[in-house]
């Protein structure tokens, strides 16, 4: 550094000064020392400024960092091992949406109390916590209570340095959305009792309520809102797509949907009857009754076409095989039974008479 004794004797040379130089340069030294003294105000203002934004920023990144990991909000700011008093040496303001005892509540399933903050006449509700310093004046602008107030800096001489963050932009952080874990859902029969299934999601709040958004379900099948249960017994056959939307219990709820689909098999009805047994010409034959399952009562009874019974045998609608045999012989004929919806099936049977 250049020393101002230095600077004059180059300017001066070795004659000495007059009382008029001496005059002036007493007049430069004391505008220097007084503008150095002006800036160094404004300069340490800006420079504590600096420090408690910097401060404040840092809680928040840790009250933030500490939530994704633990999945709740820490009871102090003393927990998270930062400095918690800003440039002026006031302790910083910590408010969150959760009670401090116990730590028992999941912020990514949990209601909590949220906060209130009006930023410059903006409202933000569902805010999970705010932290801030009371800023030069070291008084508290911003508030003790939900609604928290955020003004324009500057204004009415407001300087409050605030950070906050509303639950859902938290939850999208350090929480997994709520989402449906059914994949699949089980194959139905027509006329026959669905097996109850019970719809599942995860990471929400409890209870769910589930609707349909889209598509329906088979008809005979229900959808419980309060349990996502879907029960019933459907009745007509076939593929049924459709969109099945759970939403939470929080504040804002939150929502999630899933495309899903059941598959009706039809239940049309099957001839049992394996075997028939064996007449004697001229007595009465032991009387049989055709048997079937499935499809719907009541069951019809038919030949088909071109097939015959024994001589003397008849078949009535209700199945049942009588008569007197009239003819010896092995007789094959085709059974057909209609169930009252009109769906059939068909078997070959055989009756064996002796003479």
């Amino acid at each position: 550094m250049i020393h101002l004794s230095t600077v004059m004797k180059n300017y001066f040379g070795e004659r000495g000064l007059t009382l008029i130089e001496m005059a002036i340069v007493l007049v430069i030294i004391g505008l220097l020392v007084s503008v150095g003294a002006a800036l160094i105000g404004p300069l340490t203002k800006r420079a504590k400024l600096t420090e408690t934004r910097e401060i404040v920023k840092n809680a928040f990144e840790s009250i933030l960092g500490f939530a994704i990991a633990n999945k709740r909000l820490p009871n102090q700011l003393s927990d998270l091992g930062i400095k918690t008093s800003d440039a002026y040496l006031n302790n910083l303001i910590y408010y969150k949406a959760y009670a401090d005892t116990p730590p028992s509540y999941n912020l990514c399933t949990s209601v909590g109390t949220y906060v209130t903050v009006n930023d410059q006449g903006v409202g933000k509700t569902n805010v999970a916590f705010l932290v801030f310093s009371a800023g030069e004046n070291r008084v508290n602008n911003t508030g003790t209570a939900s609604p928290f107030s955020i003004q324009i800096p500057g204004v009415g001489g407001y300087d409050d340095v605030a950070l906050y963050m509303d639950i859902g932009t938290l939850r999208q952080k350090a929480c997994n959305v709520l989402r449906i874990v059914t994949d699949s859902l089980p194959t139905a029969t027509e006329e026959t009792v669905y097996p109850t299934s019970a719809l599942e999601a995860t990471d929400g709040t409890l209870p769910y309520t589930w609707t349909i958004t889209s598509g329906a379900l088979p008809p005979g099948l229900t959808l419980i809102p309060g349990t996502g249960v879907i029960a019933g017994t459907p009745i007509n056959d076939g593929s049924y797509k459709f969109t099945i939307q759970v939403t939470d219990s929080d504040n804002p709820q939150r929502t999630a949907s899933k495309s899903l689909a059941i598959t009706v098999n039809p239940d049309k009805p099957r001839i049992t009857t394996e075997f028939l047994t064996y007449g004697t010409v001229g007595q009465p034959y032991p009387s049989s009754t055709l048997s079937a399952s499935g499809g719907a009562a009541p069951y019809s009874w038919t030949l088909a076409g071109g097939s015959n019974l024994p001589p003397g045998l008849s078949l009535s609608s209700g199945g049942i095989i009588s008569g007197r045999p009239a003819s010896p012989g092995t007789f094959a004929f085709t059974v057909t039974v209609i169930d009252g919806r009109s769906r059939m099936a068909t078997k070959n049977l055989s009756i064996a008479v002796y003479p």
